[in-house]
C-alpha cells in the first residue's frame, strides 16, 4: 500500500499537471488499488488526432477522447488564443494578426510578450508543445494532432461544391456528403463570443450552411420529394434558429405548395426568435415575402366570400325575397366565409 499512499498524497496537487500526466497518475492509482487498469470510456479511434475542438453550437475540448474539464478558474486568455487561431483558419496565421485580435490596445512589444506567455500557457494546458508550431512569424495547429469541427465543416462543404449530382444509373453520394456536413454543423460558431474575428467566421460558416441546405432542398424538390425538402429546412432551423435566410426559403417553399398558414406561422416564429435573442426585427426581404404571402391569403379569402355572395345572388339556398329567412341565412353564410 506504500505506492497507493504515495500516489494518494499527490492527488491534491495534480491540478497543475498537464492533461496527459494527470490521466497517467489516475490510472496508476487505480492500478495500485486493485491491480486492474480501468477501461477508458473514450471512443477515440486509433491514429485519430488526439485533440478535438468543438466550436459549432458549443465550445468543448477533448484530449485523447477525454473532455477537458475546467472545474476551477477558466484559463480565458489561452482559450481566446486557441479560438482566434481557429477563426483565422488554423494554418499559417500571422502572429501579428493574432496580436491585433487579442491585444489591440497594446504596443507591439507588449503584445508580443503577452502572446508568448499566453502561447506557453496554452501549450501546457493542452499538453501539445510541438503541435502549436510557430515558424517564420506564423502559427499553425498541427492537423495530425488537432481536429476542429469548424475547419472540417468547411472542408466538407468544399467537397460538396466540387461534386455534381450523379447522372441516371450512377451512384449519388450527395446524401452522404450532406449528412456528414449536417452532423458537423451543430450551431453557430462560438455563439456567445462577440469578438470581430469570431463574428466574421460565424457568418461565413452560417452562409455556407444555408447554401448547402438550400442546394440539397432544391434537389429534393426536383425529385418531387417536397416533404423531405420541408423536413430538411425545419431541421436546419432547429440547428441554427438565427439563420434568417432559412426561414425565408422555407416560407417560400410553403407558399409554393399552398401551405399559406404554415408560412405565416413560420414568419411569426422567425420574428419571435430574432426579437428575443438578437433584439432585432426580420430583414426587409423577409418582411416583403411575408407581405406578399399575406396578400395572397387575403385575395383567397375575398375570392371565397365573393363566390359565396354570387351563389346567393343567383338564388342558391334562398327561400324568400329580400328581408326573408333566405336573406338572413345568406348573410350569415357570407359573414362566416369572410371571417366577419
Amino acid at each position: 500500500m506504500a505506492e497507493t499512499r504515495s500516489l494518494a498524497e499527490q492527488l491534491p496537487c495534480i491540478g497543475h499537471l498537464p492533461h496527459a500526466q494527470m490521466r497517467a497518475l489516475i490510472l496508476a492509482l487505480a492500478r495500485s488499488l486493485d491491480g486492474v487498469v480501468p477501461t477508458a470510456t473514450s471512443t477515440q479511434p486509433m491514429g485519430a488526432p488526439r485533440i478535438r475542438i468543438h466550436t459549432l453550437g458549443r465550445f468543448a475540448i477533448e484530449i485523447d477522447g477525454w473532455p477537458l474539464d475546467f472545474s476551477g478558474r477558466v484559463p480565458r486568455k489561452p482559450l481566446d488564443l486557441l479560438t482566434a487561431i481557429v477563426a483565422r483558419g488554423g494554418r499559417n496565421v500571422a502572429v501579428t494578426t493574432i496580436c491585433a485580435d487579442l491585444w489591440l490596445d497594446a504596443d507591439g512589444a507588449t503584445a508580443m510578450q503577452s502572446f508568448n506567455v499566453t502561447l506557453h500557457r496554452l501549450r501546457k494546458l493542452l499538453d501539445a508543445r510541438e503541435a502549436l508550431c510557430v515558424r517564420g512569424g506564423r502559427l499553425s495547429l498541427d492537423p495530425a494532432t488537432f481536429w476542429v469541427d469548424a475547419l472540417v465543416f468547411e472542408q466538407a462543404i468544399a467537397h460538396m461544391d466540387g461534386h455534381h449530382e450523379a447522372q441516371p444509373g450512377q451512384s449519388d453520394a450527395s446524401v452522404e456528403r450532406f449528412d456528414a456536413a449536417l452532423d458537423l454543423y451543430q450551431g453557430a460558431f462560438l455563439p456567445m463570443h462577440d469578438a470581430p474575428w469570431a463574428t466574421v467566421l460565424r457568418e461565413r460558416l452560417r452562409s455556407k450552411f444555408v447554401r448547402a441546405v438550400g442546394a440539397y432542398a432544391e434537389r429534393c424538390d426536383r425529385l418531387g420529394q417536397h416533404d423531405l425538402s420541408i423536413a430538411v429546412y425545419r431541421r436546419a432551423i432547429e440547428i441554427d434558429p438565427l439563420a434568417e435566410e432559412l426561414y425565408r426559403r422555407l416560407m417560400a417553399e410553403y407558399d409554393r405548395l399552398g401551405l399559406t398558414a404554415d408560412a405565416v406561422a413560420l414568419y411569426r416564429r422567425c420574428g419571435l426568435m430574432l426579437g428575443r435573442l438578437l433584439g432585432v426585427m426580420p430583414a426587409v426581404e423577409t418582411r416583403e415575402l411575408y407581405a406578399a404571402i399575406q396578400r395572397k391569403l387575403q385575395a383567397a379569402t375575398r375570392g371565397g366570400a365573393e363566390a359565396a355572395a354570387e351563389r346567393f345572388a343567383y338564388g342558391e339556398g334562398a327561400t324568400s325575397g329580400p328581408g326573408g329567412v333566405g336573406s338572413l341565412a345568406g348573410e350569415r353564410t357570407l359573414r362566416s366565409v369572410s371571417g366577419l
